[in-house]
């Protein structure tokens, strides 16, 4: 069994799906915070629990006395048991929430990029599936883990300073027991992941090639393929679960052993016959309550070393997820934008026109340089006033809207750093050169063929157009404002839904030019498209 365990510090790839995951899981946010929290709580009614038992039984000569706390330590019980329901609602809830988002990006980008491998198949079933372990478990008892034996060691050490410090000292070799579990457990589990995509790929298309197979009767040979991938699954399978039970039964032990030691403690304190000077005297009461609390702090630790394979198992889909749902992993995708991609912040910001109610209030949202925002929503939920404001043809009402840390209030618009790219872009009489060359008056021939190129407008550059665009298609008019927005070299990239009213061959060819459009420039979208929000990092509801 020891030969099938390696241990390997985190990789690059590694850092990049903890990255994504992070992303994906603020869909769940919020009922995993509340999980948390009420993971946290849980310690209230066991240092309850565990004090009502040591004085039932300290008050053992006083029969109603101890009855009484007898009831409060079973009042304590049901109140953690409500606590602990509760949390686990939360945390089906943001799995849920999360599930949902991620499958929607992950078909609309098969959809939309046109892609049919068979290795991607697993990606929206078992790879969503994968990460309802990591939002419902794993994140909330991540900070349950870190809190809540802290607090519980504090609490010990009202009664016992002694036994405190020593279920902290045992707490050192339990965490690295844990990591070191985890590092095992992470390259298996990656591999685990991508023997079942290849069993699910290789299905899928010996199905679609079932009727050639029974013509040529290949029945026997692509049975043994399947079963030699079933095999290859189930052994890696066997790997992670040996893992996991090895790196368990060595946490136990840790626990086990730190429960003893407090056991040990607390009984020779009690009779009086430890082997060094007593550091203080126990009394039943605090033996007792000491006893009961040791095995709590250990709890959360080994609540959350029961769901590191769950952190795993996201971890092991997270890159093909990214890679269906038309994203990249967020490093891969900054190194290749430029450093002078801003940073938009818009605090506590409200829009509001005359003499009509407000179609912003209390905006707030920080678009990170380089990044894809989606806002989506309703019509009428202010979507384009949202990319308006920066442009200067929005009120801002109330708030603040910083570009790098420029404020709007001062600056009145960043006109200037902004490339637009509308759902009907403005076409003047002349030639499509010349329309291109509006953005830029000193942009050269080979930058317009260039960004022509670059948005897939694939016309004459020196066809004549009229006011109202003629001679182009709905997609072609799109694409010239891609490619008058590559032409000026802004910064900013906004774009008011550019793929509404396009069939589904030319919303494709527009998002691939969106791709390369947004590539060094931080990038706001209003849209209801799915595809187009599969392309974003983020996806903002209004």
């Amino acid at each position: 069994m020891a030969a099938d365990i390696a241990f390997e510090p985190p990789s690059r790839g590694d850092r990049d799906a903890r990255r994504w995951l992070a992303e994906a899981a603020r869909t769940g946010a919020r009922p995993a915070r509340i999980a948390a929290v009420l993971m946290v709580t849980e310690a209230l009614p066991a240092v309850g629990f565990a004090a009502s038992l040591a004085l039932a039984l300290a008050g053992m000569d006083r029969p109603q006395v101890a009855a009484g706390w007898a009831v409060a330590a079973a009042a304590s019980l049901i109140v953690r048991g409500l606590i602990g329901l509760a949390a686990a609602r939360q945390g089906a809830e943001a799995a849920r929430a999360v599930r949902q988002d991620v499958r929607r990006r992950a078909f609309a980008g098969l959809v939309a990029s046109g892609r049919a491998e068979a290795a991607d198949a697993a990606a929206p079933v078992e790879g969503v599936d994968a990460l309802t372990g990591y939002v419902a478990r794993f994140t909330p008892l991540r900070i349950a883990a870190t809190a809540t034996p802290l607090l519980l060691v504090a609490v010990m050490a009202v009664a016992s300073p002694f036994a405190a410090a020593l279920v902290l000292l045992t707490l050192i070799p339990f965490i690295a027991g844990m990591a070191l579990a985890g590092m095992a457990a992470g390259e298996e589990s990656r591999r685990q992941f991508d023997a079942l995509a290849q069993l699910s790929g290789l299905f899928l298309d010996r199905i679609r090639a079932l009727p050639a197979v029974i013509a040529f009767q290949g029945q026997d040979r692509i049975a043994a393929e399947v079963a030699r991938a079933s095999d290859d699954l189930a052994r890696h399978t066997g790997r992670v679960l040996r893992i996991a039970f090895l790196s368990s039964g060595v946490l136990e032990f840790f626990a086990a052993l730190a429960v003893a030691l407090v056991a040990v403690y607390c009984g020779f304190n009690l009779l009086r016959l430890l082997p060094f000077p007593a550091p203080e005297q126990l009394d039943l009461a605090r033996a007792v309550f000491v006893l009961a609390l040791a095995p709590e702090v250990y709890l959360p630790l080994r609540r959350l070393a029961a769901a590191y394979h769950d952190r795993q198992a996201a971890e092991a889909a997270a890159p093909m997820l990214a890679r269906v749902s038309g994203a990249q992993l967020v490093a891969s995708r900054e190194e290749a934008r430029s450093a002078d991609a801003p940073e938009i912040r818009f605090t506590d910001v409200a829009i509001a026109y005359v003499h009509a109610p407000a179609v912003i209030e209390g905006f707030n949202l920080i678009v990170r340089p380089g990044q894809i925002v989606a806002l989506v929503g309703p019509s009428g939920r202010g979507k384009t006033s949202l990319l308006n404001l920066l442009l200067g043809l929005s009120p801002l009402t109330r708030g603040q809207v910083q570009v790098d840390g420029r404020r709007l209030a001062e600056a009145r618009h960043f006109a200037g750093s902004v490339a637009w790219v509308g759902q009907d872009p403005v076409v003047l009489p002349g030639s499509v050169r010349a329309n291109l060359a509006l953005a830029r008056k000193d942009a050269t021939a080979a930058e317009i063929e260039a960004a022509a190129k670059a948005a897939g407008l694939t016309v004459a550059l020196d066809r004549a157009l009229d006011e109202r665009g003629g001679g182009l298609s709905g997609g072609e008019r799109r694409r010239l404002g891609v490619a008058r927005a590559l032409v000026k070299d802004a910064p900013i990239l906004l774009l008011d839904e550019p793929t509404a009213n396009l069939d589904a061959a030319a919303e494709a060819a527009m998002i691939a030019a969106i791709q390369t459009a947004a590539v060094g420039r931080t990038v706001l979208i209003a849209t209801h498209s799915p595809a187009v929000m599969a392309l974003a990092d983020r996806v903002v509801r209004l």
